[in-house]
Formats: C-alpha cells, structure tokens, sequence
C-alpha cells in the first residue's frame, strides 16, 4: 500500500468550496460526513456541495472517490479507495490543522491523488514556525502550508493550532 498525505491549515468555511473544485478538476465524486453529533455520509456532486453543505451541523471529512456506476456505495473504511479530507475545527481557542491523505495499491489511483496534492499545495502559502507554548520551544517548518482563509484567520489574530494537543504555528508569512 502506498500513502500519500499533506497536513496544512485551512479555513472550514473555504474547505467545501476548495474540495469541490479539486473534484471537478480531477474527476472525483464527493462523500461529505458529519460525524457529530450523528454520523451522517452524502455522496454528492461537485455542483451540489456547497448546498448540502448548509444542510450539515458541519462537515468534519470529505472523500474524493471514485465510485462505479453499478455499485455506487458510500463508506467510512478509511481503507477505501477514496482520498480523504478531514477538516480541522475552528473554536474559541484556535483552528486545528487538517490533513488531505489516503492509502491505496492502484497506481493509476495513486497518481490521480499525487496530482491533486501538487496543485493543491502550489495554490497555498508556505512556511511556519511550530511553537511549544510549554516550553517556550520552537521549530521551523518551510513546507508546512496553508491556504488563503487560514492566512486571514491567522492575520485576524487566531490562534493556528496542532491537530491535537497545544503547539502553535505561525505563519512565515505573517511574521512581524
């Protein structure tokens, strides 16, 4: 199996419509999924995202599936045959880091995933510095990336956040 991943923060509220652009331009069908407060998966098209978007509490993944058209299914196996966004939250004490990953053994597949990252990360700022607001620590990250919207939350003052527990990124790009 081979994987493909890019962490980078992204604004929630830009996710949807950047994800739905990625589909169309790559020629995946779209699962959004909520997982709370119930779990809710729909396979929509790229056309329809935004709108069924507005229907969910909110959208925590997206998946870029390939579906056949006489067994269309929709599935959580994080082992499908689908590239997933899982969307970072954005809450009172920061935005969590997303991630755009998956894991698979076709490489035709693999090479359409690969091709979607590379023009996703060419559309986003590059450069951070990770800090650990525990130990006053920090590490420079050139390649970690976000988008346009995460840059104006970070500009606006919130805080850019791990994926899990306390560190704190800020963007080279809005270094004083």
């Amino acid at each position: 199996m081979t994987r493909v991943q890019l962490q980078f923060h992204i604004d929630p509220d830009e996710a949807v419509t950047l994800a739905a652009d990625w589909a169309r331009a790559h020629g995946f069908e779209l699962v959004l999924e909520q997982f709370f407060p119930c779990a809710t998966s729909v396979l929509v098209g790229s056309d329809d995202v935004e709108c069924v978007a507005k229907r969910l509490e909110r959208v925590h993944r997206v998946a870029f599936c390939e579906m056949d058209a006489e067994t269309p299914r929709v599935t959580s196996d994080p082992h499908d045959a689908c590239l997933h966004l899982t969307i970072g939250r954005l809450a009172s004490e920061g935005l969590r880091e997303s991630a755009l990953g998956g894991i698979s053994d076709d490489g035709s597949l693999m090479k359409r995933w690969r091709k979607l990252v590379r023009e996703a990360r060419a559309g986003m700022h590059k450069g951070a510095t990770l800090h650990d607001p525990a130990s006053g620590g920090s590490r420079r990250l050139p390649t970690h990336r976000h988008t346009p919207g995460a840059h104006d939350l970070a500009a606006r003052g919130i805080t850019m956040l791990a994926a899990a527990g306390t560190y704190e990124y800020r963007f080279d790009d809005l270094a004083s």
